[in-house]
């Protein structure tokens, strides 16, 4: 079985599929469709969070299918996945080959976290 890339197509929704994003590796789970920039999502606390399609300067607002979420048991992807391949019982894949960062859509921005520690006290 070979990875597909998300620039060629995607799998139905509700399909079971093996995902790959750089960050977090190769998962197993399913392919959740398209939902429309985190519109309506709202954080632990109560607070609005929503974002994408509410903001005038959002990329994906002109012809906007939504963001591609993929998930499994260990949470969800929105946007992020680069490879996909059908989940037909198979042990788990390599990661694939030919991997390379998703382009952001101009006037979005993706946040890009470093963790740091402190220094240790003597």
């Amino acid at each position: 079985m070979k990875w597909i890339s998300v620039k060629d197509r995607y799998p139905e929704k509700g399909d079971a599929v093996w995902y790959f994003f750089e960050h977090t590796g190769v998962s197993q789970g399913e392919f959740f469709g398209f939902e429309g920039c985190y519109e309506g999502y709202v954080d632990a606390d109560g607070n609005d969070a929503s974002m994408g399609c509410k903001l005038p300067d959002c990329g994906y607002r002109e012809g906007c299918t939504g963001i591609d979420y993929f998930g499994g048991d260990y949470g969800y992807l929105g946007g992020d996945v680069t490879h996909w391949m059908p989940d037909t019982g198979q042990d788990k894949p390599a990661r694939p080959v030919d991997t390379e960062e998703r382009e952001q859509p101009e006037g979005t921005t993706k946040l890009i976290v470093e963790m740091q520690h402190a220094p240790e006290e003597h």
